[in-house]
């Protein structure tokens, strides 16, 4: 994660744990150094959220944006 953060890659959490969510919320609404992947209604992540933010991050990485 460090390194994530020093070298400027684009983060994307799926957080599944009470922790993993707390950091989440940390690095993407406060720090905006990541984006986090959306559950569905049922609580779980779909394989069309996590590509779409993977499309996003891929779009904005190759656009030179930082989150």
């Amino acid at each position: 994660m460090r390194e994530s953060l020093l070298s400027e890659n684009h983060i994307v959490l799926v957080p599944r744990l009470l922790n993993q969510i707390l950091i989440t919320k940390l690095l993407v609404k406060e720090l905006k150094v990541a984006m986090e992947v959306e559950r569905e209604e049922d609580g779980r992540f779909s394989k069309q959220s996590l590509s779409d933010v993977v499309k996003i991050v891929r779009d904005r990485e190759s656009e030179g944006v930082l989150l």
